[in-house]
């Protein structure tokens, strides 16, 4: 869409009262095409607002201030999301670079492609842990529903995954020798985290598998660095059974599993088609501030823009 940047201040001016123009002000998003303003009249009004709200806050990367601060940089926004006086409060976020005390330091990323498999950081089909898993003496494997909860809390499927990919009802060759792997895939949202859909491996990609099931855990008691996993020919899904259930199975020293985070790798294109999907499926999702920074430095390292339903308007 064409966006009309001579009309911005009249035109963002008139469609809402002096008195919330004052408190909100505007990002200049007025488009030139009568079906877009048509959509502007039928909005409710929390969302005429967002359309003329400030949707990214550039000053955290042009103020050192806020730019050296992650939490300086957090407190200005709120104090002007709070101002805005909202419909529907939206919240900040700070997402911190991975560092061993992060509350979701026992996943393992797990790089898919559109077709769901595995294909590591680089693309090579290796999958890596960024930190030492330290298992105390006398090693268990977590069979307490409480505590298997509290290890993937934070490591859940997205709305995505669940409202819109949904199970896919697959029938792999390998069933009849891997029952397991079959209950796996009817229960995988119960299992990982992320973006992603069930999928059958490759017959390489099982002939790992089986390899891996076969030599056992790679942990021990003590902190240990976990080797490069060579995933190639896995599904994202049967990548993740084989870390958590046969590499990597016993809990941390803070009675953990080794969970799985599944994303769509760089390059993949998924992002645009997670949107579309969710917003054809009328699947909402939170509006959210996200600020990137590193967690060392507490250094913001892009500009914090909200995303979500209520920034598809803006500038995002």
């Amino acid at each position: 869409m064409k966006l009309v940047s001579a009309l911005n201040a009249a035109l963002a001016l008139s469609l809402v009262s002096p008195t919330l123009s004052e408190n909100y002000g505007f990002a200049g998003e007025i488009y030139d095409n009568k079906a877009d303003f048509e959509e502007f009249d039928h909005m409710t009004t929390g969302d005429r607002v967002m359309l003329v709200t400030k949707k990214a806050w550039p000053e955290c990367q042009s103020d050192s201030r806020l730019k050296g601060d992650a939490y300086k940089c957090k407190r200005h926004i709120d104090a002007q999301l709070k101002a805005m006086q909202l419909e529907v409060p939206i919240d900040s976020i700070i997402i911190w670079t991975r560092h061993d005390r992060s509350p979701t330091n026992n996943a393992m990323v797990i790089p898919i492609d559109e077709n769901n498999m595995c294909i590591g950081r680089s693309g090579g089909g290796i999958i890596s842990y960024d930190f030492d898993w330290c298992v105390p003496d006398g090693p268990s494997i977590l069979t307490n529903p409480r505590k298997i909860a509290l290890s993937r809390k934070l490591l859940k499927p997205s709305k995505w995954s669940t409202h819109v990919a949904g199970i896919k009802d697959l029938d792999c060759d390998y069933y009849g020798d891997h029952p397991d792997l079959e209950d796996w895939h009817q229960n995988a949202h119960d299992y990982m985290g992320g973006d992603f859909e069930n999928a059958c491996s490759t017959a390489d990609g099982i002939t790992k598998y089986e390899a891996a099931k076969t030599a056992g855990s790679v942990v021990v008691p003590g902190c240990q660095q976990i080797p490069p996993i060579d995933c190639g020919g896995m599904s994202g899904v049967d990548a993740c059974n084989m870390v958590k259930k046969h590499m990597v199975p016993y809990a941390n020293a803070d009675g953990k599993n080794m969970e799985c985070w599944l994303s769509y790798g760089k390059g993949t294109n998924m992002d645009r088609q997670i949107e579309s999907d969710l917003n054809k499926n009328n699947v909402e999702r939170d509006s959210t501030v996200k600020i990137f920074a590193i967690w060392e430095t507490r250094r913001v390292t892009a500009v914090p823009r909200m995303t979500g339903p209520r920034a598809k308007l803006g500038s995002d």
